[in-house]
């Protein structure tokens, strides 16, 4: 049995020339391919994980103004119920009414009044907050 060395020397260099255009053709661009979406999923990754955070800061901003405005509220609420007590207090001074008279008696201050009013500047008090986040975050 013989070897033709050129045949064989003929078929090693057809298979490197195949490997070779292979290689440059078919497999970089695949490989650059991968790569490039690679990078695109790491990016909108990154990006979701970016919104999240400020959508995370932005809720806690919005919690923290509304908690400051519900406590504005309610102090604005005592204070108008003091302000009620003192005119209250005044008028029947000035009308020079006697301590058991029932005018001057305090006004009596029903759980479900209160309930009611809290609620009302509780949904305010949202409401507004709301509509500032809203202005600073458009």
């Amino acid at each position: 049995m013989l070897i033709d060395w050129f045949t064989v020397t003929a078929q090693i260099v057809n298979f490197l020339i195949l490997v070779y255009l292979l290689k440059r053709f078919l497999y970089q661009p695949i490989v650059r391919h991968m790569n490039e979406r690679e990078e695109k999923i790491a990016n909108r990754l990154q990006q979701a994980s970016d919104k999240r955070a400020e959508a995370q800061r932005q809720i806690d901003e919005f919690q923290h103004k509304q908690e400051e405005i519900e406590q504005q509220s309610a102090q604005k609420l005592e204070k108008a119920e003091e302000e009620a007590q003192k005119r209250l207090k005044k008028r029947s001074i000035l009308d020079n009414q006697g301590p058991g008279s029932p005018q001057n008696r305090p006004i009596p201050r029903s759980k479900e009044v209160r309930r009611c009013l809290g609620s009302d500047a509780r949904f305010r008090s949202k409401d507004l907050g709301y509509s500032i986040w809203r202005e600073d975050s458009g």
